[in-house]
């Protein structure tokens, strides 16, 4: 089976999706460590609080591009789904891009910024609970924006086809 280009990228987001969603596990796992730490034996732990942040940003960064990839993300359902399928391809491809790349084209750009500052300063956490490294985490910004930006192009170009091809 011969796979397209657009196939192969929307599989990237597929595993990576999948993957990702184990940090769900994670998380909770951490969090029970915390409650049974510190209502068991009254011995609080400093950095859960602070690395399960840091673990459901990441769950929801790179998560992205696996709900876009599902259509999953929140839409006003009770009008887009009384249109026809041609007519939200051509709703996709107007409003919703031009909202779509304003946001994610200054959260790449900013946050790639940030992401550079935080790793050449080798940014700690400033709370003084824990002051744990945040530079590992702050890349995860860009590139969970970069792969719904590239989800999102695959998603036009297929919705562009519908256009296209299909009258209603």
């Amino acid at each position: 089976m011969k796979r397209t280009l657009l196939d192969r990228l929307e599989m990237v987001n597929e595993w990576v999706g999948r993957i990702i969603s184990f940090l769900i596990l994670i998380i909770i796992a951490i969090i029970l460590i915390e409650v049974t730490l510190r209502y068991g034996f009254d011995s609080p732990t400093r950095w859960v609080h602070e690395e399960s942040g840091f673990l459901l940003m990441s769950y929801i960064l790179l998560g992205g591009g696996y709900t876009l990839l599902h259509r999953s993300h929140v839409k006003i359902d009770i009008l887009y789904n009384a249109l026809s399928p041609r007519k939200r391809a051509i709703l996709d491809l107007t409003i919703a891009s031009i909202l779509f790349f304003c946001f994610t084209g200054v959260l790449l750009w900013l946050g790639s910024i940030n992401a550079f500052k935080s790793i050449m300063m080798r940014e700690i956490s400033s709370t003084g609970l824990w002051g744990g490294p945040v530079y590992p985490w702050k890349p995860l910004i860009p590139i969970g924006t970069f792969l719904i930006m590239m989800q999102w192009v695959v998603t036009m170009i297929r919705d562009f086809r519908q256009v296209r091809t299909r009258a209603g």
